[in-house]
């Protein structure tokens, strides 16, 4: 088949690339001419430039084409809330407007387990809740903007289906794994491997394997079904726990300063301030999720994708870490 992949050059797409290709597929890469495209070179992938907000773009790249995956995505928050709503909701607008024209035979959106929403919070001795591909998005734009985002996406491809178009949706949570050179030099992770936060939050997250995000995007392409979304999830763990395993791969004692829930809300406002200043290994507007929990079932994705069980948060959080930690980038992509 004639396979267009969207954010051909990031974490997920250039690994997708290389999944598609070996399975014989014609694959086309769609990606912005300044796009780092060195993990795509060796494959046998055509190379079609242009902005995922350009319609005319977006309708050349669309000739000839069958199946389309859409995973162009900003992967930071750089650029404001104007970039990333520009990128993720008419970004994907314009993608299924020219992949309905086209009579694109199927379009597999990866979105995010953000869309799902996340569970109310709880006690110290309670439960956290664990949620599936029935719940609903129940934050604010405020609260979560990259979340919101990838909510009006999913509403501009609920629209989509009521014209025709074949849409499946993919929403994997937080991905790990080797060959994240987007994310080396200033993330979460690269600074917890540098041990560089000396704290930990309250709540959870679940992380999956960047393989098995892989995987279940090409089984989509054989067993998804046309207007469901699928939570590709992993493990559920706690921040300390995460926080933890990452220390532990890369040599070093975990932080122990605990940073209560209130507290770390209520110092949104001191912290943009020190980040005016001084450059934070993180995302001071994320504080303001402090003590969720974000659980994911994926029981689905397994059943109806036909997939094997996701790997497990140690398992993950080791393979990244060791490719984190080394010199090359290029080792292992």
């Amino acid at each position: 088949m004639r396979i267009l992949v969207t954010g051909a050059t990031g974490f997920i797409g250039r690994r997708l690339c290389r999944g598609l290709v070996g399975r014989d597929h014609d694959v086309i890469a769609f990606h912005r001419a300044t796009s780092p495209s060195k993990a795509l070179s060796g494959m046998p992938v055509e190379h079609r430039m242009g902005e995922i907000t350009s319609p005319d773009d977006l309708a050349k790249a669309m000739q000839g084409v069958e199946v389309v995956y859409h995973l162009a995505a900003p992967h930071s928050a750089q650029g404001g809330y104007g970039k990333m709503y520009a990128t993720i909701v008419e970004g994907t607008r314009y993608v299924l407007d020219a992949a309905l024209e086209a009579g694109v035979q199927r379009v597999i959106f990866t979105s995010a387990a953000a869309t799902v929403g996340v569970g109310p919070l709880i006690a110290d001795d309670q439960p956290p809740e664990v949620l599936d591909e029935n719940h609903v998005w129940n934050l604010s734009t405020v609260d979560w903007p990259f979340g919101y985002c990838k909510y009006m996406a999913e509403m501009a491809v609920q629209r989509a289906l009521g014209k025709g178009l074949p849409v499946i949706i993919l929403n994997p949570t937080y991905v790990l794994g080797p060959g994240d050179y987007y994310r080396k030099g200033h993330s979460m992770m690269s600074f917890l491997c540098q041990r560089r936060i000396p704290y930990y939050l309250p709540g959870g997250i679940n992380i999956v394997h960047i393989g098995d995000v892989v995987r279940a995007h090409m089984s989509a392409l054989s067993f998804g079904n046309i207007g469901e979304r699928y939570l590709l999830a992993g493990q559920n763990v706690q921040i300390r726990y995460f926080q933890e395993l990452i220390a532990k791969a890369s040599g070093h004692e975990p932080p122990r300063f605990l940073i209560p829930t209130g507290l770390a809300r209520n110092s949104i406002w001191l912290m943009r301030l020190i980040h005016s200043l001084v450059n934070l290994p993180m995302d001071v507007e994320m504080l303001r999720l402090a003590g969720y929990h974000f659980y994911y079932n994926a029981a689905k994705s397994i059943k109806e994708l036909k997939l094997p069980p996701y790997r497990d948060a140690e398992e993950i959080i080791t393979e990244a870490v060791n490719w984190y930690l080394q010199e090359d980038d290029t080792l292992i992509i």
